[in-house]
């Protein structure tokens, strides 16, 4: 592919409380429209004028309120998104969406009454909760308990004043209310080191989830800069980036010009990225991953015998690790990896599946899935479902790090519920799935969002099987983008992907679709 996309590699090495705003009770709702590129074609300019004049969402008579957040298209199909609020509070994930063919004028939605035209499909995804939303807990209490958690992980700043949530359970059974603090590393200069979601329970002030803002590939473009002493600072005894100045990294590669000192993993990263941006653009029409365009960063040599390769959700860039150079190694050198972090990039902006639990495993297979789909499509070969041969140095190439048609060909450890540590293969059902004792951290692998990703990951397999590659990459993004929410769980993507699926394909197909589903458990 010789289309070059805004992208640029950089080199590095060692060295109060706010609850989301929502319109006054009893009165329409003001549009917002996000997402798209400001009237950058004289088809969108009419778009936001259509919506802006012909699209509104009352209230309900029961304490909801809603707003348009986001308007995407792809595949025949256009949405609206609308965030849901209950006294005030958003609810996490809760969301109208309105689904119509593309060419339609749009039409008037009531959050009341959710029966519009028969062309227009509705996914109200939120629960009926009736908990209060008086929290028992002041925000400077779940700050100091946030904090507290945090000791001995460096300097922290709270980036805004903690906002009061509520948490739908994945099985729709109730919900929690929670404070969501956004915590970052206290660094001086642009520093975009991994900052920290904090889910605090706002009656019992028990830790609900740490969610790092850096997604990584495994459970521990194009610009490219190559990050060095000047513009990163190191966990002394991992060897993990504890800091990094992407700005203050030397530029390696931009717009396909080699700089002096480019290595050859500078450029690797701006090939990955390039394919990327490319199989998104020429397969389901997104520019870059945001859908606006935006220039992808990608950073080389992050860390020192970093084994690991993560998206940063903070500043919108790529990071590589070299690898421990034993078992690991360079992690460019793979473009399903790359694929995979750059998918969650496009997660961030469309659904925004929490990184936790069956949401966040949900997260993952989607870009373990789109990964391998990248990767074999820009090689020109049928996908072999594993992701990360290439990044290894001993008999792991043979298998990679995970295998979405075969999961349990490879184990990984389970903490059980006293602790302790033992190996178990990846599941490959629902009755399979890992159960999580506590809260979502780095220890459970937040709540095994890496583990439990195969079982829709295999799902995905199977669907592509059932249905043609073409197909099934298309219904897998037209769900990923249009239907799901941020905290859809494993039940809402068997039925989002199907009334995606009778959208777009026949019947059969779609009985195909809930075949592939039933064999996972779904």
């Amino acid at each position: 592919m010789n289309q070059n996309f805004k992208t640029s590699i950089v080199i590095a090495a060692a060295a109060g409380l706010a609850s989301a705003s929502a319109p006054a009770l009893g009165q329409p709702l003001e549009l917002q429209v996000l997402g798209l590129n400001p009237l950058s074609s004289l088809r969108e300019a009419q778009t936001h004028l259509n919506l802006q004049k012909m699209l509104s969402l009352h209230l309900s008579s029961e304490g909801r309120e809603a707003q348009m957040r986001a308007m995407s298209e792809s595949h025949g199909i256009q949405s609206r998104r609308y965030q849901i609020f209950q006294d005030g509070v958003e609810i996490i994930g809760g969301e109208v969406i309105a689904h119509e063919p593309v060419g339609h004028e749009p039409v008037q939605v009531s959050l009341a009454n959710l029966n519009p035209p028969e062309r227009i499909t509705v996914t109200p995804a939120f629960p009926q909760l009736t908990l209060s939303v008086q929290p028992s807990l002041s925000p400077e209490t779940a700050v100091r308990l946030a904090l507290e958690h945090l000791t001995g992980s460096g300097e922290r700043l709270l980036q805004a004043k903690p906002a009061l949530k509520i948490l739908p359970e994945s099985n729709g059974s109730g919900g929690k209310l929670l404070y969501w603090l956004n915590i970052q590393p206290q660094l001086t200069g642009p520093q975009l080191d991994a900052g920290r979601d904090i889910l605090i329970d706002a009656h019992s002030g028990q830790l609900i989830a740490d969610l790092s803002h850096h997604i990584e590939i495994s459970e521990t473009i194009n610009h490219t800069r190559r990050a060095d002493s000047t513009c990163q600072t190191l966990n002394p005894d991992t060897g993990s980036p504890s800091g990094l100045n992407v700005a203050a990294c030397p530029t390696a590669v931009r717009a396909g010009e080699i700089q002096e000192g480019a290595s050859r993993s500078a450029f690797r990263a701006y090939l990955n990225a390039n394919r990327v941006l490319g199989y998104f653009s020429k397969t389901h029409n997104r520019m870059s991953y945001d859908g606006k365009g935006s220039e992808l960063v990608s950073v080389v040599h992050v860390g020192n015998k970093f084994a690991n390769a993560f998206w940063s959700t903070d500043g919108g860039f790529m990071a590589y690790g070299d690898g421990d150079g034993a078992v690991m190694g360079d992690l460019t050198r793979s473009l399903d990896v790359a694929g995979h972090e750059m998918t969650h990039g496009v997660t961030s902006a469309t659904s925004k599946l929490i990184y936790m639990d069956e949401s966040g495993a949900l997260n993952e297979a989607f870009s373990d899935f789109f990964g391998v789909v990248i990767a074999a499509r820009a090689l020109q070969r049928q996908p072999d479902w594993a992701i990360g041969k290439e990044i290894f140095n001993n008999e792991r190439k043979l298998i990679g790090l995970r295998n979405l048609k075969d999961p349990a060909s490879i184990k990984t450890r389970f903490l059980t519920k006293e602790g302790a540590f033992e190996a178990r293969p990846y599941p490959s059902t629902v009755a399979e799935k890992f159960e999580s004792f506590g809260p979502c951290t780095q220890r459970n692998d937040r709540c095994y969002v890496h583990v439990n990703s195969m079982i829709p990951g295999r799902a995905m397999v199977l669907i592509s099987e059932a249905i043609g590659l073409d197909q099934a990459e298309k219904l897998m993004y037209l769900t990923l983008t249009q239907y799901l929410t941020a905290s859809s769980g494993f039940a809402a993507f068997k039925e989002q992907t199907l009334a995606a699926c009778k959208s777009t394909l026949s019947e059969t197909e779609c009985a195909a679709v809930t075949a592939a589903f039933n064999t996972v458990g779904f």
